[in-house]
C-alpha cells in the first residue's frame, strides 16, 4: 500500500515542486489547469457510476488529484497556501 500511495502522490508533489519554475511560461497555466479540471470531472462523474466501495474510494482520489493538479493551473503567479490544507484534509478523510 505505501508504494502504491507514494506513487499516486508523486505526480501532484513534482507538479507543486515544478511550480515556481514553471509559472512564468504562458502555455503552463492552461495546460495544468485543463488536465486537472477533465481529470477531477471525469473521475468524479465514474466515481458516481461504480458499485464498489473499493473503486468509489480510489476515483474520488483520482478525483481529488485532479482537484489539486487545477490549482496549480488557476494558482495566481505568487504560488499557492492552501495546497496542503488540502493534502491534509484528503489524508484525514480518507
Amino acid at each position: 500500500y505505501l508504494h502504491s500511495a507514494t506513487m499516486v502522490k508523486l505526480g501532484v508533489f513534482l507538479c507543486a515542486r515544478l511550480f515556481p519554475i514553471f509559472n512564468g511560461l504562458d502555455w503552463w497555466a492552461p495546460l495544468v489547469a485543463g488536465v486537472g479540471l477533465v481529470t477531477m470531472t471525469l473521475a468524479a462523474l465514474k466515481a458516481l457510476l461504480v458499485f464498489d466501495l473499493k473503486a468509489v474510494l480510489a476515483w474520488t482520489t483520482v478525483s481529488q488529484l485532479g482537484a489539486l493538479i487545477a490549482q496549480y493551473g488557476l494558482a495566481e503567479r505568487a504560488g499557492l497556501s492552501h495546497d496542503y490544507l488540502h493534502i491534509l484534509n484528503h489524508v484525514l478523510y480518507k
